[in-house]
Order: structure tokens, then C-alpha cells, then sequence
């Protein structure tokens, strides 16, 4: 199987376009100011990891928070668990699943 290899414009758009809360907007901010510097290693390491079809083990690495759910603070019971993953990740998971998704369905 082979996939559609991502340029400087399929970067630059997912970047902007991911939304974050709170935790993470630095982060993001720093990503999206340097976007025209960093595009070329994100997109080499994303093309490259897509076509020997490995997932870098420091993209798996989450960090779990506790998010309320209702009611009481005080009951560990009324938290979720939710997993912040590398926002790099996030190109990874879109290159994938938008335009790939057709050609991998195609061949099932």
C-alpha cells in the first residue's frame, strides 16, 4: 500500500488548523510561529514513517489528565481520563485518515 506523500501546504493547513484548550496553547502557538522553518522535517518524518508503515514510539507517549465530569469535586468517581497526545501526532493522524482512508477502503 502506499500513501500520498504531504508538502509544506498539507503542514501549514493542519497546524492551523488544530484547536487545543487551554493546557497545550504555548505549545501550539510556538508550532504554528515556526511552521515555515519546521514543515520540511515534520513532512519528511511523516512521508518517511507512512511509507516503511512505522509510528515513532515518541508520538505513542501520552500524557493522561484528570478531567471533571459532574458533580462533586471531591469524587475521584466524577473524573475521566483524557490522553494528550504530541501535537505532531495530530498530522500523522489526518494524513491517514483524510486522504488515504479512500485508497485503503479501495483495496479492502
Amino acid at each position: 500500500m502506499s500513501f500520498t506523500n504531504i508538502d509544506e501546504n498539507f503542514v501549514s493547513k493542519q497546524l492551523n488548523q488544530i484547536r487545543v484548550k487551554r493546557l497545550l496553547e504555548l505549545t501550539i502557538f510556538l508550532l504554528k510561529l515556526a511552521s515555515s522553518v519546521i514543515w520540511e522535517p515534520i513532512s519528511y518524518l511523516v512521508n518517511r514513517s507512512l511509507n516503511e508503515c512505522n509510528f515513532p514510539e515518541s508520538m505513542k507517549k501520552a500524557q493522561v489528565v484528570p478531567i471533571h465530569k459532574k458533580k462533586s469535586t471531591l469524587d475521584k468517581g466524577n473524573y475521566r481520563p483524557v490522553s494528550l497526545l504530541p501535537i505532531i501526532s495530530k498530522v500523522f493522524e489526518r494524513e491517514l485518515c483524510i486522504p488515504n482512508l479512500l485508497n485503503i477502503l479501495v483495496i479492502f
